[in-house]
């Protein structure tokens, strides 16, 4: 008897311990976690505002061109080498 009560202390120790690693596993886990979602958003912000500065800049082009030949330019898309690739 006084054998098991030992060794169910140090059993119960070695649960705590377990529970204690397994918590901190958790807490590390879920930091990690937050941290690659954090820099999936800021990913997908930065490349939303290159995109609409791409698209501003894009418009800024076809309006100068527009000034400068004083015509309106044609929808040539369908003609145009790689404009949909």
């Amino acid at each position: 008897m006084l054998f098991q009560g030992v060794g169910g202390n140090e059993d119960t120790r070695k649960t705590g311990a377990m529970s204690q690693d397994l918590t901190q596993y958790g807490e590390l886990l879920a930091q990690i976690k937050g941290r690659i979602r954090k820099a999936q958003v800021k990913a997908t912000l930065s490349a939303n505002a290159e995109m609409i500065l791409m698209y501003w800049d894009i418009g800024w082009m076809i309006h100068e061109r527009q000034q400068h030949e004083g015509v309106e330019c044609q929808d040539h898309s369908a003609t145009v080498a790689g404009y949909s690739e």
